[in-house]
Formats: C-alpha cells, structure tokens, sequence
C-alpha cells in the first residue's frame, strides 16, 4: 500500500469539511423547527446551548472555564452537568429520554430573584437544552455577582471536602447536590440515610455489609423546599459505648458478689450506685437505696438504725464527713464502728477526683475476734513464761529476738518492749557476754545459731560478774527457733537437785 502524499490529506480533509457542516445544518434546523405548542428557541448573546444525544454531551458554546471554574470539558454527560446545575434549577430529570419526544420543557431559576431560565426541547434520540441568562447591566451588578461567585465557590469548597456526608435533596427526594464523603457510600447506605425524615432530632442508622456494621448519626432538615441531611460516622463511638455497658454490667456482677457493702455518691452527694450486700450490713430498704438519698441523708438513717455508733458530737461529725467527701483525690478516710449488736464495721471513704466519693463497709466482727483470741493467747503465753523461773528468751530462724520472760529480763537487764528497734541475736549475745563473762562458749553459741547447725543442746555453766553460776542451755525447736534457758545454780538447786547432773 502506497503512502499518502500530503496533497491527497489536504484534498480529503476540504471534501470532508462540506459533508459536516451538512451534518450540523441540519441538526440545528431538527432542533430550531418550532414544537407541537408553537414555541422555539430564540438564540441570544445571553444564552448557552448544549446538544445531547442520549445522556451524552456532543456539542456546545459554551466558554472554556464557567462560572465557578467548572470546566465543561470535564461535563462530559447529563448526570455531570445535571448535578451542575441542579442547585439553581432545582429538581431536573434523572435522564433525558425521560423528557417526551417532540416535548419542550422549561424551568426557571429556584431563587425569584434569579432570572436565568432553562429550556429543553427533545427530539429522537437528540435533546437541545438552551441556558438563558440576563446580561448584568452595569460594573457594580457585574461586581457583586463576582464577589458571590467568589464566596459561593469558597463555600461550595468547604462543604464538598467536609469530614462528613452532606447532601441536598429536592421535596420528591431527588438528589440535587452531594459532598465527596457522601459519594463514596455505598447505594445500602444512601438508601438508608436518604430514609431519614427531617426532625428536630438527630437519629442513628446502622448498615450491614458483609459482617461488619456500620453506624452513622443523621441529622435531617426541611429549609426553602430542600431536604438536608448531614450523616457523621460514629461506629467507633457506637464500639466504645458497647464496651463501656459491658464494663458497667461486668463491674456491677462483681459488686452484686461482694460481701463488702458498697455505696458510691456523685458529685452531687446523691447516691449513685450501691450493691446487694450494703442492704444486707445497714438493712436499709431497697426503696430508699434506689430512691438516690443524700449523703447525709443515708447517714442518718444509719444512725436512726443504730448501725453506727452515737458519735459524741454529730454536727461536728457531720461537718467533718463533708470535709473528708470534698477533700483531695488522695484522701483517705477510714473508722471502726463498734455496733451495740456487738457487730464491728470497717468504714472506708475514698473521695474521687470527679468529685465522687465511694465508702465501703465491711463487717469485720469475725477478725476482730480472732484477734482479741489472738492477743488473749499472746497475753497468757508471756503470763506463763514470766511465770517461770528461769530466764528465757526466743530467737526466730530471722535471728531476732521474738520475746523474753521477766526473769530473763532482770538477769541480762535488758526490755525488748521499750524500744522500736528489733534486738537481733548479736545484741542478745553481746550483753550475755557483758553479763555472763565467757567467750568461748558464747562464740559457739553464735556460730551454730547463724549456720543454722544446732543438732544438740550447748550446755555449759558459767558465772555472772557477781560470782553467781548459772546454767545456759541452748536449744533449737521446731520451726527453727532458737530458745535460751539461763538459770542460776541456787535456783536450781531450790528447786531441782538434780540439775546440775542433767
């Protein structure tokens, strides 16, 4: 095949050009040939025209950049140039085979004060729509309409880019205007939010897609015969409100299985949340519980029952447990309550930095028992030994000295009692050096208490600085304690002759 020369080009392209102005000639005369009513397009400096066929845009006169910079090369089909226009002119038809064949159709401007009319007339498969706007007459008018373009498109920017969906729907719910975020929903999700009716109130949708939910807050609204909807996504919100319940309900099974009576008051002193087992230690009613007394109010009928103690001064008390909800958040507030039930309560207040303040009642009555048991064996134990007459002291395996007798006490001339300082075994073995002078056996004794290596009594017998003999004996016991016998020779000898033998 023989290349084309350049004259053969330039010969085909002046035949072809004839043919298309042929071709447009006479879509123009199909489009200006008068409707069944008698009306047509009267072409003007003012006006605009675009030429569809279908939903496409083939042909226009429009100026390369528009009003608010939207380039027409980038409104390449009716929904574009519909979503364009759709504010000022309001509802306008999905597709353009929806306008009847042979049919014009003209809109005028939403605004009253807006002249700019839209006319279409439909033919075939061919749809001309003509934008008729009045010229503005003077600079100032021209000016104006500037600066309003320029804050229009400011705002349009604003909205368009805004975090959430916004839309704006005609009164039949025609969508005439939506936001980049509005965009990307999904058709579930506009259907759902377009179903949200205009109210007073803000209301909460909730789309499925595959297993994942999706939640949005829908605010609808009715202004000058357009529907607004503004739809935030809140489905972290929604997950953070689902754990925060689960907490609550966890938190609240475990108060309900506390033995421990709990009673949390806001910082309104109003009684917030209590659990079972404070009905069961103050045996106040559930009525009044769940009726949100007062502070005061609760410790009054606690004082009215006789579940705490008569205080001397109640005002004073009063005053003082005011003071001690409103003090610092590392306050600490804690009484023993002696009931004339012979029960004892431990209550513990603990204030908030919120302002709450939480108080815990504890029915301790079994401990305090034990440990006066505890302290009457303690107090009988040391009546015996101080009852014997030999000297006697204990050493814990943690080589300190864990109690001594009165005859111990009077013979080394030491009171373990009247200092705060723990006397470890060196202490003990360096006044039983100071008092029984004998440093051979005494170094033994402190070497097998510190290896822990006592398999049999260390006996010997040695005299005080006063000359006395006196009989050391020092054994370990169960538990690796350590005991120390000292007994002079002539209270041995008073009260067992056989002593010495042993």
């Amino acid at each position: 095949m023989l290349p084309e020369s350049p004259l053969t080009i330039i010969f085909g392209f002046l035949c072809a050009m004839p043919i298309s102005f042929l071709i447009m000639l006479g879509l123009r005369k199909l489009i200006g040939k008068q409707s069944d009513n008698g009306s047509s397009f009267v072409y003007s400096p003012q006006s605009t025209t675009f030429l569809f066929q279908g939903d496409s845009l083939i042909n226009h006169d429009a100026c390369a950049d528009c009003l608010f910079g939207k380039h027409i090369i980038n409104l390449a089909d009716w929904p574009a140039l519909r979503e364009w226009m759709g504010l000022r002119f309001g509802s306008l038809p999905e597709h353009l085979d929806r306008i009847p064949d042979n049919t014009d159709l003209n809109l005028t401007a939403v605004d009253t004060a807006d002249k700019a009319s839209l006319k279409f007339k439909r033919r075939a498969s061919f749809t001309h729509m003509m934008l008729n706007d009045p010229v503005l007459h003077g600079p100032a008018d021209r000016h104006e309409a500037l600066c309003n373009s320029k804050a229009l498109k400011d705002h349009i920017m604003a909205l368009r880019y805004a975090p959430c969906a916004i839309s704006i729907s005609s009164a039949d719910n025609q969508t005439l205007w939506q936001n980049t975020a509005y965009q990307t929903f999904t058709s579930e999700q506009k259907k759902r939010i377009t179903s949200i009716t205009p109210a007073t109130t803000s209301k909460r949708v909730m789309v499925q897609e595959d297993d994942d939910e999706h939640w949005y807050e829908v605010q609808a609204l009715e202004k000058d015969d357009r529907q607004l909807r503004f739809a935030s996504d809140i489905t972290r919100i929604v997950a953070a409100e689902r754990s925060q319940r689960q907490f609550v309900q966890t938190l609240t099974k475990t108060f309900a299985n506390l033995t421990i009576g709990l009673a949390l008051f806001d910082r309104n002193r109003q009684l917030a949340l209590f659990n079972p087992a404070l009905i069961d230690l103050t045996t106040l009613s559930a009525e009044f519980l769940t009726a949100r007394p007062s502070l005061i109010s609760f410790f009054d009928n606690l004082r009215d029952r006789q579940i705490m103690p008569e205080p001397k001064n109640y005002s004073n008390w009063r005053t003082e447990i005011t003071e001690i909800t409103e003090s610092a958040s590392d306050g600490f507030y804690q009484e023993v309550w002696a009931l004339p039930s012979g029960q004892t309560y431990r209550i513990t207040g603990r204030p908030h930095p919120d302002g709450a303040v939480a108080f815990l009642f504890e029915d301790i009555s079994d401990e305090i028992s034990l440990n006066r048991q505890f302290r009457a064996q303690l107090e009988l134990r040391q009546s015996v030994m101080d009852s014997l007459p030999e000297a006697m002291a204990v050493i814990t395996p943690n080589n300190t000295l864990l109690t001594c007798n009165r005859a111990c006490s009077e013979l080394l001339k030491i009171d373990p009692n009247s200092t705060i300082i723990e006397m470890t075994v060196r202490d003990l073995l360096s006044i039983c050096r100071k008092e029984i002078p004998g440093d051979v056996y005494w170094s033994e004794v402190a070497t097998q208490i510190t290896s822990h290596q006592i398999k049999h009594p260390i006996k010997e017998i040695l005299k005080t600085r006063n000359g006395t003999p006196v009989s050391c004996h020092v054994t370990q016991v169960s538990g690796g304690s350590v005991v120390f016998r000292l007994m002079p020779l002539s209270q041995v000898t008073a009260h067992k002759p056989d002593a010495l033998s042993a």
